[in-house]
């Protein structure tokens, strides 16, 4: 990120926690989901002959597709996910059909930390799940071997996610009281495109629609959110998580090309079919 654009970024976000203290347990949440994102990076990194694995894996394409749903759910970034089948797909370890697949699966990868959200993190006090998963993890850390290493920031990550569902939704709850997010909500067509919108550049600045979506459930479980609302900037994280992807693709090979543009298609056309069975 630019250094103008994140000092920017943090001068607006540290006046935000003055202004409103207790938006701090929501932002706290939310750093801790994104860095915990970054830790799944670093342990789908520590597992050797992953080269071999996923030619081995996306030899057909129902194969690729349940490699897409697979390792998006375990490392929670279908971003990750699609930049490394574009460099794949460029080095010719697959073909452009078999790199289609793994991006259809990433999509319905990356609903894993979404469900969890919406079924644990709402109804229960997940966070003190947190702490023993954390516990092994870092005894996982210690270990010499990459792969152990490896399963240590998996498991780390999945406590910190924890944590940070936990703070998110405590934090919306405090708002309840004092800062009244709904009553910006818009109703009609004007209502889900500017949400729509909102969606995709929040995922854009974030780089992790699973964040965005974990905010937006919190939001909505206590009202601050109207649902109509709370869809179109799901429907828009959608598509703001392909254009790290895009990007990518801009140096990639004439294969690569194609599929960051059939990602940001197929997404794109999917948000346009949605936003229409809304209403």
């Amino acid at each position: 990120m630019n250094t103008k654009v994140l000092c920017v970024l943090l001068a607006f976000i540290g006046l935000l926690m003055y202004q409103y203290p207790h938006l701090v347990g929501v932002i706290c949440g939310v750093c801790l989901f994104l860095y915990a994102m970054s830790l799944f990076d670093e342990s789908f990194k520590l597992f050797t002959g992953m080269e071999a694995f996923l030619k081995r894996m996306t030899q057909t394409r129902p194969g690729s597709l349940v490699f897409g749903i697979v390792t998006t759910a375990m490392v929670q970034s279908s971003t990750l996910v699609s930049v490394l089948t574009i460099s794949f797909l460029s080095a010719g370890l697959m073909s452009l059909a078999s790199g289609l697949a793994v991006l259809y699966g990433s999509n319905l990868g990356s609903v894993v930390a979404v469900w969890l959200v919406a079924a644990l993190g709402i109804k229960i006090d997940i966070a003190q799940y947190a702490m023993p998963i954390m516990v092994i993890g870092l005894c996982c850390l210690i270990g010499q071997a990459k792969a152990v290493k490896g399963i240590g920031y998996f498991l780390f990550g999945i406590g910190l996610i924890f944590f940070g569902i936990a703070y998110i939704k405590s934090g919306f709850e405090a708002l309840q009281g004092t800062v009244d997010i709904s009553r910006y909500a818009l109703g009609g067509v004007k209502g889900l495109l500017l949400y729509t919108v909102l969606g995709v550049v929040v995922t854009i600045i974030m780089q992790s629609s699973a964040a965005v979506l974990a905010l937006v459930i919190a939001a909505l479980s206590v009202q601050q959110l109207t649902y109509d609302n709370a869809v179109a900037i799901a429907i828009g994280s959608n598509v703001g998580s392909t254009m790290t992807a895009v990007l990518g693709a801009v140096g990639a090979n004439a294969e690569g090309k194609k599929l960051g543009a059939a990602h940001l298609i197929l997404n794109c056309v999917t948000a346009v079919l949605e936003l229409a069975g809304i209403r």
